[in-house]
C-alpha cells in the first residue's frame, strides 16, 4: 500500500494534471464566448475592439497559470472520468528497466512537437528577416519625409528603417527589437504613402507585432488545441481593426474616406504581384477576405460617429469576464477509485467490512 508521503505526492502530481486540463478547458471556453460576441456588431460597438483584444490576452493568461489556489474546492468523480484518467496515469508498462504510463508518453510528445514546431516558426522568421535585410533598398527622401509627419502627428518618435523589397507584396512591419516597415518595390503618391506608414507606426505603437509573436509561440506550445487557431485567426482582424481606430481617431471624414481608399488601392495592386516571401509579420492594411475588409470598413465608420464606447457597458463585461475568470479556479474534478483488496488486506487475520459479511445488531 501506498505510505503517508506517497500519497502527498500523488495528490500533488494528481492535482498538476488536472489544474493543466483544467486551464486548457476554460481558457477555450472564454475564447469561444468572446469569439462569438465579437461577431455582434452592438458588442464590438459598446464595448470596443481594443477592449476585446485585452480580453483575448486574458483568455491566455488562464491558460499559463495552471495551478490551484488556496480556496479551490475538489469534487471526487468516478465512472468514465476516472477510467480515464486510470488509463493514462495509472496503469503502468514496462519499457526495459522502467515503467512508463501512457501520461508520461503524451507529454513526451507533446513536448517533442511543441518544440518542433517554435524551432521551424522561429528559424523561419529569423531566415526571411535576413533576407529582406540583404534585398531591401534604403528608403529614400520621400519615406524619411513622410515618417517625420507621422512622428509628428503621433507624438512619438522611434527609430524605425523603412526599405523597399520585391519580396513582398503588401507593406509589413517586422522585428521585436529592430523594427522595419518593408514596403513593395514602387512608387507611391505622398497621401498613399502616409496612410500606409501611419498604419505600419501604429502597430508598432500598439505592440500588435509582439501580440501576434507570442500568440504564435502559445500555438506552437499547444499545438493540439484547435481553440488557439481560433484564437490567431479573429485576433489578426481584432488587431487590424483596433489600429484602424487609431489612425482614424484623429482625423477628419475625408481624412478618413482617404484612408479607407488607400486600403482598397494597396489591395488591388498586391493582388497583381506574386509574394516570394511569406512571413508573420503585420500586413499592413489586412489581405482579409472581402467580409473582413468590409467589417473593418463598417467599425471604422461607425467609430466615426459614435466616436467612442458604452464604459457601462463595457464594466458589465470586464467584471462577467473576471467572474467566469476567478471561478474557473472554485472548483476542480478529481478521479476517485475504491482501494485495492491490498491496501485493506494489510496482514494475517485482517478481513475487508463489506456488505455481504457484516451486520449490525441493536
Amino acid at each position: 500500500s501506498l505510505g503517508s508521503s506517497d500519497m502527498r505526492v500523488m495528490s500533488m502530481m494528481v492535482g498538476s494534471i488536472v489544474a493543466v486540463v483544467m486551464a486548457v478547458f476554460w481558457s477555450g471556453i472564454l475564447i469561444v464566448i468572446i469569439y462569438c460576441m465579437r461577431k455582434k456588431n452592438l458588442f464590438v460597438k459598446s464595448f470596443g475592439i481594443g477592449s476585446i483584444v485585452s480580453l483575448y490576452l486574458f483568455c491566455l493568461l488562464r491558460m499559463f497559470l495552471p495551478f490551484n489556489l488556496t480556496f479551490t474546492q475538489g469534487i471526487e468523480l468516478e465512472g468514465l472520468f476516472s477510467d480515464v484518467f486510470y488509463a493514462l496515469y495509472l496503469d503502468k508498462y514496462q519499457m526495459g528497466n522502467y515503467y512508463v504510463t501512457l501520461l508520461d508518453g503524451l507529454l513526451v510528445l507533446w513536448l517533442g512537437v511543441g518544440m518542433f514546431w517554435f524551432g521551424q516558426f522561429y528559424y523561419r522568421y529569423r531566415q526571411i528577416c535576413k533576407c529582406l535585410q540583404k534585398t531591401g533598398k534604403k528608403e529614400d527622401a520621400q519615406c524619411m519625409n513622410i515618417m517625420q509627419e507621422v512622428y509628428k502627428l503621433k507624438g512619438k518618435q522611434w527609430e524605425i528603417a523603412i526599405l523597399k523589397s520585391e519580396e513582398v507584396n503588401m507593406p509589413t512591419g517586422i522585428g521585436i527589437c529592430n523594427k522595419k516597415i518593408i514596403l513593395p518595390m514602387q512608387e507611391y503618391k505622398d497621401e498613399e504613402l502616409y496612410y500606409i506608414l501611419l498604419h505600419e507606426y501604429t502597430h508598432f505603437l500598439n505592440g500588435d507585432l509582439l501580440v501576434k509573436f507570442m500568440v504564435q509561440v502559445f500555438c506552437c506550445i499547444f499545438w493540439w488545441n484547435p481553440i488557439l487557431y481560433l484564437l490567431r485567426k479573429d485576433l489578426d482582424q481584432s488587431l487590424e481593426m483596433k489600429c484602424d481606430v487609431c489612425v482614424t481617431e484623429n482625423l477628419s471624414a475625408k481624412e478618413t474616406a482617404d484612408y479607407l481608399q488607400t486600403i482598397v488601392a494597396t489591395l488591388k495592386a498586391a493582388g497583381k504581384r506574386k509574394r516570394k516571401a511569406g512571413f508573420n509579420g503585420t500586413v499592413a492594411l489586412g489581405k482579409g477576405k472581402k467580409n473582413e475588409l468590409l467589417e473593418r470598413f463598417k467599425y471604422v465608420l461607425d467609430n466615426q460617429k459614435s466616436r467612442g464606447q458604452s464604459k457601462k457597458a463595457m464594466a458589465v463585461w470586464i467584471v462577467a469576464i473576471c467572474v467566469v475568470w476567478f471561478a474557473s479556479y472554485a472548483v476542480v474534478p478529481l478521479p476517485a477509485y475504491e482501494p485495492s483488496i491490498e491496501e485493506i488486506v494489510t496482514e494475517p487475520g485482517m478481513v475487508e467490512m463489506t456488505p455481504d459479511n457484516t451486520y449490525i445488531i441493536y
